[in-house]
């Protein structure tokens, strides 16, 4: 999208900070960039992500679930011992469930998986994994 955006005559600046916002009430005038440049434009779009520099510059609030804190660790790995377990080739996803969070252990093909751990909060990680130690 953003290779079309530019073929259609947007201006796109890649790896340059938004150092500054200029508003006129609720419209964003001016930027100011990392790389000294000034951008005054009809039409911006933020690429910034959860960060929203934009939005943030216009104060638009965001509603942030408490409830959905969770976190992912996975890896890839070959010739995992529980593949030999549920069989070469098998398509079964294993689920270890954890008081805190769970284990997938999800078959790619036959000596190829993906083991992810799930923990419910950020607080749940640093317990769980100190508990590894």
């Amino acid at each position: 999208m953003l290779r079309h955006a530019e073929e259609l005559g947007c201006e796109v600046q890649e790896e340059t900070a938004v150092t500054q916002v200029d508003i006129d009430g609720d419209k964003v005038t001016n930027l100011h960039l990392s790389n000294g440049q000034q951008v005054t434009a009809r039409h911006y779009v933020d690429g910034s992500g959860h960060i929203g520099v934009l939005r943030r510059a216009l104060g638009v609030q965001t509603d942030i679930p408490t409830r959905l804190q969770n976190i992912a660790i996975w890896d890839y790995w070959t010739n995992a011992e529980w593949a030999e377990e549920i069989g070469v080739g098998g398509t079964r996803v294993q689920v270890m469930s954890l008081s805190h969070g769970w284990i997938w252990f999800i078959p790619l093909g036959p000596t190829r998986t993906s083991k992810r751990l799930c923990l419910d909060t950020p607080n749940n990680v640093e317990t769980y994994l100190l508990g590894l130690l």
